[in-house]
């Protein structure tokens, strides 16, 4: 048995903490923006801070071990990735209650107990996540929504979650921002920050190390949603999300398709029935994309300038031909 087996064994074996809330960030290079997610957290009742750093080269650990002594901050030895760096700060986790919180995402004390609280006082809620603003993006989604099957992806890419957006049938891939809610049910939501007890995470032994990052969270809410729990959007907890800026990549022209191709693959592997179906997914998505691009397009040209000018037009096509190059053969487990 590997170490980090042995270990997960022993954090399974343990009694949780009751009333003790484990916060995990998992860092790569995040030394720039680490401070302002857990400055607020630290040394607070009730809340433990476990820093996996996954062999950053910029001293991230070392800033947190003379800046925050408080946080645990466990050295991985090499870049394990963010499922295998949550997993394995989770084996040093104490408290009833866990939580993963991104670098370059910002939530209160107060927020994050009312988190576990949510928890505590709905015990058929397996997920719960804040409400995530993203400052200065000017995005018109939430991270969060529901399962990636042909038709929410359909009603996202085609409008009708739009159009329909009181109706529940219509719901999209994506929960829009423009919805309000005091709570609302979902599929998935993001690993930027989600709550989920300890005794869940557990008997679902964490998240999918299948991904190196991407896809592991919307996987593992599915299958805490298989087992008969909910998962849960509250409207009243709020926070906020850098988006991209954890790895110290901040670049407002992301290239990395890995979302995608990754969520392709989460497709082919736990949804779809057929390689025909996911023909028709990879068809349906990409059409999606390639609307977006065209639109962009008219627009740039309506202004007289070339649409490889804009960087989300460059962005979709991009992803296009990465969605193209994936091999549409059912996936395996």
């Amino acid at each position: 048995m590997s170490e980090l087996s042995r270990s997960r064994e022993m954090s399974r074996r343990k009694a949780p903490n009751r009333g003790l809330l484990s916060v995990i960030v998992v860092t790569y290079n995040s030394k720039e923006i680490v401070g302002s997610c857990i400055e607020s957290l630290q040394n607070k009742p009730a809340i433990e801070i476990i820093v996996v750093d996954n062999a950053s080269s910029d001293g991230t650990a070392d800033f947190v071990r003379e800046r925050y002594p408080a946080v645990r901050v466990v050295d991985s030895g090499e870049n394990l990735g963010f499922a295998k760096g949550v997993n394995l700060g989770a084996t040093y986790a104490t408290g009833d209650a866990l939580v993963l919180l991104n670098p370059d995402a910002s939530v209160s004390h107060t927020n994050l107990l009312s988190l576990r609280r949510v928890l505590v006082e709905n015990p058929d809620v397996g997920v719960v996540a804040p409400l995530l603003d993203h400052p200065g993006r000017g995005l018109s989604v939430r991270e969060g929504g529901m399962s990636p099957t042909i038709w929410h992806v359909f009603c996202h890419y085609y409008g009708l979650s739009r159009i329909f957006a009181k109706r529940e049938a219509f719901r999209g891939m994506y929960i829009l921002r423009s919805q309000s809610f005091d709570s609302i049910d979902v599929d998935w939501v993001s690993g930027a920050c989600m709550a989920v007890p300890s005794e869940v995470w557990n008997s679902h032994g964490g998240l999918s190390e299948r991904w190196f990052m991407y896809a592991e969270d919307v996987e593992f809410c599915l299958r805490v949603r298989n087992a008969g729990k909910r998962v849960v959007i509250s409207g009243q907890i709020e926070g906020t999300h850098g988006l991209g800026e954890s790895s110290g990549d901040a670049s407002p022209d992301p290239t990395n398709a890995l979302w995608l191709t990754n969520l392709f693959d989460l497709y082919k592997m736990e949804i779809s029935p057929s390689r025909l179906h996911n023909v028709l997914w990879k068809i349906v998505f990409g059409g999606g994309l390639a609307a977006r691009s065209l639109a962009i397009a008219a627009k740039m040209l309506s202004k007289r300038q070339p649409p490889s000018r804009s960087s989300d037009f460059r962005r979709f096509n991009f992803y296009i031909r990465e969605l193209s190059k994936q091999d549409s053969l059912r996936g395996m487990k």
